[in-house]
């Protein structure tokens, strides 16, 4: 019996037919959109998605494709893997720079590459280089509002963590299943610190979910989607 908690939901175009998706290069060529499988577990009012998408390069010659993938403001990319033809690229996280310069390298070397980059809070781009004539791409992405692994932790060690005064007086670590988890508790901690009066935190919160949405609507008419 299936368990009630998990969600799959799968869609499949007929006879190689496209459904509209696709992946663009920089040059206007595209890799028309074969299929798409959606799951999806959800539990407590979180979830993690994986989200697979197939594409095909129709073209006589390597193509280099970018496409955007939205995801919601309190998940993160958990993972990310691309199948090009028989090979397999598991993606790594990295810093900005160093990823990109990963990711030219590797084409200038002739390498098939992928990459993901966050470019708004919930907008992810992905990058796939060299990508052989005639060869089939899936795509792999697993978002979730989890840490990695379902938990993400951080040591303190006693007397060496604060700044102005000794403390903690013992080892101490913390521990959250959650990136709103930790956001909370972050908060949380600059009232005890005696940061911030307990009367500010959630009317600030309540205020900065409104300014945040006000902004991110009138940048749109600046810079559109």
């Amino acid at each position: 019996m299936a368990d009630e908690n998990q969600m799959t939901v799968t869609i499949e175009t007929a006879s190689g037919h496209g459904t509209g998706g696709r992946l663009v290069a920089s040059d206007g060529k595209t890799l028309p959109l074969r299929g798409i499988t959606l799951s999806a577990d959800a539990c407590g009012g979180l979830a993690r998605v994986v989200l697979e998408q197939r594409f095909q390069n129709p073209h006589a010659e390597a193509l280099r494709v970018s496409y955007q993938v939205p995801l919601p403001v309190d998940g993160a990319v958990a993972g990310y893997v691309v199948h090009i033809g028989d090979r397999r690229i598991v993606g790594e996280v990295e810093p900005i720079e160093a990823a990109r310069e990963r990711f030219e390298t590797s084409l200038l070397e002739g390498k098939s590459a992928a990459l993901v980059e966050q470019t708004r809070p919930n907008l992810f781009n992905l990058e796939i280089g060299n990508i052989p004539p005639g060869v089939e791409v899936l795509t792999q992405l697993t978002g979730s509002e989890y840490f990695p692994g379902g938990m993400s932790q951080f040591e303190i060690k006693k007397n060496q963590f604060l700044v102005f005064e000794e403390g903690p007086s013992v080892d101490m670590t913390l521990q959250w299943a959650t990136y709103r988890d930790a956001a909370e508790q972050s908060a949380l901690s600059r009232i005890w610190g005696g940061i911030h009066p307990p009367i500010d935190d959630i009317p600030g919160r309540l205020i900065g979910i409104e300014i945040g949405q006000q902004a991110y609507a009138f940048a749109i008419t600046y810079f559109g989607d």
